[in-house]
């Protein structure tokens, strides 16, 4: 049976005739009203949003790209920047800003830029002093352009320069037609700066990565 839950009679107007039941609904809009609705207002602003419901939160603002191992203020980022980034889905700014995003440099040239074939583009990373560029950043660069991108236009290469000190390995592949190339064409489409650098060179055919060069 539902516990009553008495009102005193300095809350409500009702004549001491009134039953539990009529004194506690009367009190109930007090109880609602005093709830802390704040609350509410918090979960969906980015900046006060609790930590543990900023994934449902980043769902609710469509956000692509979302990984629970980033620091909170990079979660928060994402998740303001959003509404803007969606007004620009589809361009090459909107990949090189999904990118950046995640403290990814990238430059999207387009195939009217550099003379290849229609709708297609070409994506330049630029890693930063002593990162490592593995087969996870690939992916992740990889998967991104492709959520962001236009329905139209396809990936034709992922270029990675790699200002790297002496001895860093550095992983580089390319992209065609949505699926991750890497072999012995390598020369042309990869630029790696830095003295006695290793490059890990490796094949991969629907979403499988397979080493089997070495480059010294």
């Amino acid at each position: 049976m539902t516990e009553i839950v008495p009102t005193p009679y300095g809350e409500h107007l009702l004549p001491r005739s009134a039953t539990p039941l009529q004194i506690a609904l009367s009190g109930s809009d007090h109880r609602i009203l005093a709830a802390p609705t704040w609350v509410i207002r918090a979960c969906w602003n980015p900046d006060d949003c609790p930590e543990h419901l900023l994934p449902y939160l980043a769902q609710a603002w469509s956000v692509d790209e979302w990984d629970p191992a980033w620091p909170v203020a990079q979660r928060r980022q994402v998740i303001k920047d959003a509404p803007a980034f969606h007004k620009i889905k589809g361009t090459p700014e909107a990949i090189q800003r999904a990118l950046s995003a995640l403290s990814i440099g990238a430059i999207v040239r387009e195939w009217f830029e550099y003379g290849g074939s229609p709708y297609r583009f070409k994506i330049a990373i630029t890693l930063a002093q002593g990162a490592a560029w593995t087969s996870a950043s690939a992916r992740l660069v990889w998967r991104t352009a492709l959520a962001n991108k236009n329905v139209r236009s396809w990936l034709e290469s992922i270029t990675v320069i790699a200002p790297a000190p002496a001895n860093t390995p550095v992983f580089v592949g390319i992209v065609t037609h949505a699926r991750l190339v890497i072999g012995s064409y390598i020369g042309p489409v990869t630029e790696i700066t830095g003295q006695n650098a290793y490059v890990y060179a490796g094949v991969t055919t629907h979403s499988r990565i397979i080493l089997n060069t070495v480059i010294t």
